[in-house]
């Protein structure tokens, strides 16, 4: 995976996983957040908000947010 993608498989799943998120708050913006994250398989939706902030640099709900508004 490294040499293929230049990062760990570990990161590249996260990420993979982290883009399918994004892309569910698209399509779904009446989910809940603990629902989305349950889907994906988080504990919880404040350790999905965690590293989906990391990625992208905002929470799901401001994504979400934005998404809604852009679209």
């Amino acid at each position: 995976m490294r040499r293929r993608f230049g990062v760990p498989f570990y990161t590249y799943s996260k990420n993979l996983k982290l883009d399918m998120v994004a892309l569910r708050l698209e399509m779904e913006p009446e989910l809940k957040l603990h629902e989305v994250a349950a889907a994906y398989g988080y504990h919880d939706e404040f350790h999905m908000s965690k590293v989906f902030k990391q990625k992208f640099g905002i929470s799901p709900s401001e994504y979400r947010d934005r998404s809604q508004h852009t679209g």
